[in-house]
């Protein structure tokens, strides 16, 4: 009899282990999703960041033929959980002061960019202030936010108190 319950126990266990290593985590489905990637030579995470369903990385990496002339890359991908599993749902560009880019089906928006002057301090999405990250080995800071609305001012705070709108409000 014990034999019996020790033996259920095992399986029990077994399959529990077995259910759990099937669950990627964030950083492994986006490891997983940059191996599928032939043109990208090396990347780096920046930040990884999970709300709820929502995950986010910010990464920056080199292509294996850089046509652009620019050596280190920024980007954000966007992942969803559904079913206890990471999907990739889009990613966008943040090489530049500011870029807004749209999901597919246009219900979520990229608002990011870099700050390569010291002067500014925070980018304002509207009125909420976007995440911001140092970048390894380098002067540059990127920021993004994300938000279903595409037509909302782009802000950057500077050192002396002053605002500078990059980008107004449309629609």
């Amino acid at each position: 009899m014990y034999k019996q319950i020790s033996l259920v126990i095992f399986i029990f266990i077994f399959i529990f282990l077995i259910g759990c290593t099937n669950n990627l985590s964030l950083r492994d489905e986006f490891n997983e999703t940059m191996k599928k990637e032939k043109n990208v030579q090396k990347y780096t995470i920046l930040s990884e960041d999970i709300q709820s369903n929502t995950g986010t990385i910010f990464y920056q990496y080199k292509l294996k033929e850089n046509g652009l002339g620019r050596g280190q890359l920024i980007s954000l991908s966007v992942f969803n959980k559904q079913d206890d599993k990471w999907k990739l749902m889009f990613s966008g560009g943040c090489n530049d002061k500011w870029n807004i880019s749209s999901s597919e089906n246009e219900k979520e928006n990229i608002y990011c960019g870099t700050i390569n002057d010291p002067i500014y301090t925070n980018v304002l999405i509207g009125d909420i202030k976007a995440k911001i990250i140092k970048l390894k080995n380098s002067n540059l800071k990127a920021w993004f936010y994300l938000n279903s609305n595409p037509y909302l001012s782009i802000t950057a705070e500077r050192v002396d108190g002053k605002k500078e709108i990059w980008q107004p409000a449309s629609k």
